[in-house]
């Protein structure tokens, strides 16, 4: 095997088959799309359900078995001192990735210190051609414009010498999300920056694998509520989601008079209310518009949120993208060809 260029490391919990086939999904699309040379690396928080005799640990390049499930960023972490790679990238076990994937996020760590991918959540159907549809439009234009504030975390990208100056995910968040905000926010403390590449667009299934916690019994509501404290008190966040090394240098968000919310049970799936009304919102690009943050998304009751009526899905106009600017604010400027 060559020296991995990239190590790729996915955590799975499958407690069920779709989930065990997701991975599989997974899987077959990094080996068949991914030219640079890689490495797997699975971290298994306590997976109950195989496949038909077919064993990870014969399938990847390194295996770990937990033997329960010990949260996202223990298993990243574990992956990480795994890692071999001069590149770290994150995957969940429900996506899949396509055409120059790799190649593009490491282009965006040219210019920023994480590089995420963008998921076609509005596109359900024709997703590998709809991906290259996408990356031919983009890969016209300059890092300014197909880069974006849009967060997710489903599938990431580092250089693993990141972690040697901002440390590993804080495992204190255990089950129940928090600790890709709080990733981020450690990041932006250091004056580092982290961006979606709109070049880089693959499928997401969103909330597959957080189903697993229901399955489990555990109640996620209040795991995020929980860790949402924790992330709160931790940041000395302010009622606006904005924490206190950044207060000063940051105008305070405003949503155009409205919320965008999700429950616990809507998954990924973000709603924009206003005046009793709630949208489902399909594109970053509207959710940029309306000056969403993905850290800062409000989590309602499913019962408070059937209370609104719901309305046709939103799509706003972007706003337009500011010009490459050279050595702007550390926290929120972007940097151009810049090196770590």
């Amino acid at each position: 095997m060559k020296t991995p260029v990239i190590s790729i490391i996915i955590p799975i919990c499958n407690d069920d088959y779709p989930l065990a086939h997701y991975t599989g999904n997974a899987i077959g699309s990094i080996k068949q799309y991914t030219d640079l040379p890689y490495e797997i690396i699975i971290i298994d928080n306590g997976s109950t359900v195989e496949l038909g005799g077919l064993k990870w640990d014969e399938t990847v390049d390194q295996y770990v078995k937990n033997e329960e499930n010990l949260g996202v960023a223990k298993a990243w972490n574990q992956g990480i001192k795994l890692a071999k790679g001069d590149y770290v990238a994150i995957l969940n076990s429900d996506i899949q990735v396509f055409k120059h994937w790799a190649e593009d996020l490491i282009d965006a760590l040219e210019h920023v210190d994480l590089a995420m991918a963008t998921p076609m959540y509005a596109y359900p159907y024709g997703r590998a051609k709809k991906a290259q549809e996408l990356r031919m439009e983009w890969i016209k234009k300059t890092p300014d414009q197909y880069l974006s504030t849009f967060n997710d975390f489903s599938c990431f990208m580092v250089r693993k010498e990141v972690f040697d100056k901002v440390g590993f995910f804080d495992e204190n968040y255990g089950l129940g999300y928090g600790e890709d905000v709080d990733f981020r926010f450690k990041l932006e403390e250091r004056g580092m920056v982290a961006k979606s590449t709109k070049r880089a667009n693959i499928h997401h299934i969103g909330m597959a694998t957080g189903h697993t916690l229901d399955n489990q019994g555990a109640k996620l509501g209040d795991l995020m509520k929980k860790n949402g404290e924790y992330t709160a008190k931790k940041w000395d966040l302010d009622k606006y989601g904005v924490p206190a090394f950044r207060r000063g240098n940051v105008a305070k968000q405003t949503i155009k008079g409205g919320m965008v919310v999700r429950t616990a049970k809507t998954g990924n799936k973000v709603y924009y209310i206003m005046e009793g009304k709630a949208g489902h919102v399909t594109d970053p690009e509207t959710l940029q518009a309306l000056g969403f943050d993905f850290g800062n998304v409000k989590l309602i009751p499913h019962d408070q949120f059937l209370e609104y009526d719901i309305v046709d899905p939103i799509k706003l106009k972007a706003k337009k993208p500011e010009p490459v600017k050279v050595d702007t604010d550390p926290v929120l400027g972007y940097r151009t060809n810049a090196k770590l």
